[in-house]
C-alpha cells in the first residue's frame, strides 16, 4: 500500500488537496491510491532469465510445467507447425490451452520477453494483434471463428469468450494466476488456467514482465488503431480487467478450442462500439443495502433508470449519473470500457457537468447541469450537509462507500444506502484509481480553471474535500430539487 501512495504524485502530476471554498469543513490533507496500471513497476530486466525453479530441456527449450496445478487433469496438443505441445484444460463449456502460445510466425511481428529465448519457453511469445489475427477481420462473437496465429482446430478468444471464462470462475483473478514465484502475488489456480505475468511490449522497451500478464482477444475496438485485451497483475488479485490497447503492443496469447458449430468469420465482422457492454448480459447491481427502501427515478433523455434514497432532508442518486452527453466530449467511460459505465457512471469534466452554468456555493445550488430535470448538480455546502448527517466527515467515507468486493479493500457498512463505488478518474492522460477510490464533482468552483469535489477511497474512512482542474474527469452524482 505504501509504494501506491508514494507513487501516485509520478502518476497525477503533483496536486494539492486542501479543504475546498471552506464549504465543506473537512481540513485533512487527502492521501490517494492509484491504478496498479498506471504505475510501471518493474524495469525492462526484471524478468531477465528464467527463475531457478524452472529448468529448461536442452533438446527443445521446452519448460518443465511445474507451474501447473497437480491437482488439475490436463490434456495435451501438439502444434504441428513446429512440433510444440502444450498443456490444455477444460473450463466450463470452453478448452483453453493451459499455456501461452509459441509459435514464431513467418510473417507479422513477434517477440522473446528481453529478446532471451528462455523467457519464450516459459512465458510464450508476445505479438501485436495484427500477427495474432493473421489477415481476418475483428471479431465480437463468441465463439469468435478466427484461428489468426492459432494451431488448427483452435482460436483466438473473442473479447466474449474472455467473459464467459471469467463469469464462470468470477471476478477473481487469483483463480486463474499460477500458483507460483514467477508472480509478485500468486494465484490459486483453481481451474488451471495457470496464467504467468508475461509483461508486454510497447514497441520500444519490455516491461511488467513478472507483474503483469496481457492478453489479446479477437475483437477490435471501433477506434482502428485500438483493440480489446485481458490483463491479469501481480499487486491487486482483484479481478481479471478488461482493456483497450494499442494493437501495435506486444501482448501474450491464449488459444481456445474450436467447437463443432465453429465457424470462419468473415471480413464484414464488426468491432464493439464505444456504446458495447464488454459483458454479454447487463450488469447485475448488487452492491446496494438490502436493508434500505431505495426509490426510483427515469432520465426521460435516454430512458435509464437510477436507484434514489433520502438521506436527512436530501433525496440522493444512490448511482452515478451516466447520461452520454455531447457524443461524449468532456465524458468518458473508465479506460474508454463501456460495461464499466454501467456499473461506475461517466465520468465528466467540471464544464460538462456544469453544463454552462456558474458556480455556486448555495444550498441548495440551484444548477441543473447535466442532471435530468427535476435534479441538480450538489453544491460543495449540500455535500457537507450530507457529511454532517452521517456523523462528519471524518467517518462518512465508511458509511457512504458500498458494501461490494468492487472496493479492492476497506469496503463500507453503506449504512444509509448511498452506494459508493471507487469509479476513478481521467486525469488527461490517465485513467487510474478504479477500484481504489471516487471523486464527485461540485457545483462550487475555487478559482477560474479549478473546482471542489468530494472523494472517498479505500486506504481511509473519511469523505475528503479537494480540487482539482476542471478538465478532469470525475463521477457524479444529482441531488433532487
Amino acid at each position: 500500500m505504501k509504494q501506491r501512495i508514494a507513487l501516485f504524485g509520478m502518476v497525477a502530476v503533483a496536486l494539492i488537496f486542501a479543504a475546498c471554498g471552506g464549504d465543506s469543513g473537512n481540513n485533512g490533507t487527502e492521501v490517494e491510491g492509484t491504478s496498479s496500471s498506471s504505475v510501471d513497476k518493474t524495469s525492462s530486466s526484471s524478468i531477465g532469465a528464467l527463475s531457478s525453479s524452472l529448468a529448461v530441456s536442452s533438446s527443445s527449450e521446452k519448460i518443465v510445467w511445474n507451474y501447473l496445478n497437480p491437482d488439475i487433469t490436463y490434456g495435451e496438443m501438439t502444434d504441428t507447425r513446429d512440433n510444440q505441445t502444450y498443456k490444455t484444460v477444460v473450463i466450463g463449456t470452453q478448452t483453453w490451452m493451459a499455456e501461452n502460445l509459441n509459435y514464431t510466425p513467418s510473417n507479422g511481428n513477434s517477440w522473446c520477453y528481453n529478446n532471451l529465448a528462455s523467457n519464450c519457453a516459459t512465458y510464450g511469445r508476445l505479438y501485436d494483434w495484427n500477427t495474432v489475427m493473421a489477415g481476418s477481420a475483428s471479431s465480437a462473437t463468441s465463439p469468435s471463428g478466427v484461428q489468426g496465429t492459432c494451431p488448427s482446430g483452435w482460436h483466438v478468444p473473442s473479447d466474449a469468450e474472455w467473459t464467459v471464462l471469467t463469469d464462470y470462475v468470477g471476478p477473481s483473478e487469483m483463480k486463474l494466476k499460477a500458483n507460483h514465484s514467477l508472480w509478485t502475488n500468486a494465484g490459486s489456480d483453481d481451474y488451471g488456467f495457470s496464467a504467468l505475468p508475461g509483461g508486454r511490449y510497447n514497441g520500444l522497451v519490455f516491461s511488467y514482465g513478472g507483474n503483469d500478464g496481457y492478453w489479446w482477444s479477437a475483437t477490435g475496438y471501433h477506434i482502428p488503431l485500438l483493440a480489446y485485451t485481458r490483463n491479469m497483475n501481480g499487486y491487486n488479485g482483484t479481478s481479471v480487467i478488461s482493456n483497450i490497447d494499442i494493437k501495435s503492443y506486444g501482448f501474450s496469447l491464449r488459444c481456445l478450442k474450436d467447437s463443432s458449430s465453429s465457424s470462419v468469420v468473415s471480413s464484414s465482422s464488426s468491432t464493439l462500439s464505444s456504446s458495447s457492454v464488454v459483458s454479454s448480459s447487463s450488469v447485475t447491481k448488487d452492491w446496494f443495502n438490502a436493508a434500505i427502501s431505495y426509490g426510483s427515478m427515469t432520465d426521460s433523455r435516454d430512458n435509464q433508470v437510477y436507484k434514489t434514497v433520502v438521506i436527512g432532508t436530501q433525496t440522493w442518486m444512490a448511482e452515478n449519473l451516466n447520461y452520454d452527453t455531447l457524443n461524449g466530449t468532456g465524458s468518458w467511460c473508465y479506460k474508454n470500457i463501456a460495461s464499466i459505465c454501467e456499473t461506475d457512471g461517466r465520468l465528466y469534466n467540471w464544464y460538462i457537468a456544469m453544463a454552462g452554468s456558474i458556480s455556486s456555493k448555495t444550498n441548495p445550488s440551484g444548477v441543473q447541469g447535466i442532471c435530468p430535470t427535476g435534479w441538480h448538480v450538489p453544491s460543495n455546502a449540500e455535500w457537507t450537509v450530507l457529511t454532517d448527517y452521517v456523523g462528519g466527515a471524518s467517518t462518512a467515507g465508511t458509511k457512504l462507500k458500498a458494501n461490494s468486493s468492487l472496493w479492492s479493500t476497506n469496503t463500507g457498512t453503506d449504512d444509509y444506502g448511498f452506494s459508493a463505488l471507487p469509479g476513478g478518474g481521467y486525469y488527461g492522460l490517465n485513467f487510474i484509481n478504479v477500484g481504489y477510490g471516487g471523486r464527485w464533482w461540485s457545483a462550487t468552483d475555487y478559482g477560474v480553471t479549478i473546482a471542489c469535489y468530494q472523494s472517498m477511497y479505500d486506504i481511509n474512512v473519511r469523505v475528503s474535500s479537494g480540487y482539482d482542474d476542471n478538465t478532469f474527469g470525475f463521477s457524479l452524482r444529482c441531488v433532487k430539487d
